[in-house]
């Protein structure tokens, strides 16, 4: 498999999804794999860490009726979760909406991009399972938008003279 990984090294590459320009020049950066992969080997090396990484096949798709539920929750809740950004939320939108046909890459986008907590985001990326994946990314994402609600009922209700 050494051959297999070193070859798919080369072959694949990221996109640029984001980029913030920062005041000295520089930037951050936002990429995404085309592919899911996982790391064999760090190697690290100054500035930047370099990886050896193989591909992973994720377990096949349930029913397509199940699928398409839950890549119109994980739509749904998205647009709901970044929809206060406006036209800044615009391009992420128009990129989960262009992997309707991709359900595992949604899956890997919204979380990627959504879930703040880094523990929660990598077991959600880790899932191999496409139909596991698909559900708990639209769960947590749904727990986030009830989190959010319940903040902002909080942010209401903390007014002077209200308990």
């Amino acid at each position: 498999h050494a051959c297999a990984a070193q070859s798919f090294q080369h072959q694949e590459r990221s996109a640029i999804v984001g980029h913030v320009e920062l005041a000295d020049g520089t930037s951050h950066l936002v990429l995404e794999g085309l592919r899911r992969a996982r790391v064999i080997k760090v190697q690290r090396r100054t500035p930047y860490p370099r990886i050896e990484i193989a591909p992973v096949v994720d377990e096949a798709l349930a029913p397509a009726a199940e699928t398409m539920r839950e890549v119109a929750r994980i739509l749904a809740l998205s647009e709901r979760l970044i929809g206060d950004l406006g036209a800044d939320a615009q391009p992420l939108l128009d990129r989960l909406r262009g992997l309707t046909n991709q359900p595992g890459a949604l899956a890997d986008a919204a979380a990627g991009h959504l879930v703040e907590e880094p523990s929660v985001r990598r077991a959600l990326l880790e899932c191999l399972s496409q139909e596991r994946r698909l559900r708990a990314v639209a769960d947590e994402l749904a727990r986030l938008e009830a989190r959010r609600a319940i903040d902002d009922l909080g942010d209401r209700t903390s007014e002077p003279g209200m308990n």
